[in-house]
């Protein structure tokens, strides 16, 4: 076989100390491991802390009141009468009447003026899109009952199906909600949720021109 001069083949000494210098330094790399620490991302999960036959992880009285229709919602076991009735225990109106499956809750309430966008709150209103994060065709709400810096607690009902039940989900699944409805104003830490009297009055007048 004919090479010309500075023509290099495998085997030589050229080749033969490039290798060395790699497994040198695969062996600096391995040798110092510990001293670099790899971040790793966030874990995604969803945790029931509560769920069981009836409303036992509801504290609001909802299981005594299940029976009623809330905003025109179907009673009982329904994610959006549920809601529907802890908004009405925070100060809303209870006769709205243009609010159907959770999937559509966005987009109705930015139509009426009530704030929808990506940041929860405490009292604010989670909400999948049709379809989103695993849920049905028809979507769903949740209560949001505590924010922390990387999941949200829901209260919720009817979710994937049955009983009323206490999630924790974070930020990173991707069960996490579409959007956050602003019925009404976060509280401050360890208040009551329920608007102010000013803040009412601009919901109902937001309403009224709505309609």
């Amino acid at each position: 076989m004919n090479i010309k001069r500075n023509q290099q083949v495998d085997g030589s000494p050229r080749i033969q100390r490039r290798r060395g210098a790699v497994i040198t330094s695969a062996v600096a790399l391995l040798s110092f491991g510990g001293m670099f620490a790899v971040a790793q991302p966030a874990s995604a999960t969803v945790t029931t802390t509560c769920t069981g036959s009836g409303y036992k992880c509801d504290t609001t009285g909802y299981g005594k009141a299940a029976n009623k229709s809330y905003w025109t919602m179907a009673p009982g076991h329904n994610c959006t009468n549920y809601v529907a009735y802890r908004l009405i225990q925070d100060g809303m109106p209870p006769n709205i009447t243009w609010l159907h499956n959770g999937g559509d809750w966005a987009r109705e309430a930015r139509k009426h003026h009530i704030p929808v966008d990506k940041t929860p709150t405490v009292g604010s209103v989670a909400q999948w899109n049709s379809g989103a994060g695993g849920v049905s065709s028809s979507g769903h709400v949740a209560y949001v009952t505590a924010v922390s810096a990387d999941s949200i607690t829901v209260a919720e009902d009817n979710y994937p199906a049955g009983p009323n039940q206490i999630r924790v989900i974070t930020r990173t699944d991707p069960g996490w909600p579409s959007n956050f409805i602003h019925f009404s104003v976060a509280p401050a830490a360890g208040a009551a949720v329920n608007p102010t009297a000013d803040q009412w009055q601009v919901f109902v007048t937001n309403y009224q021109q709505a309609f």
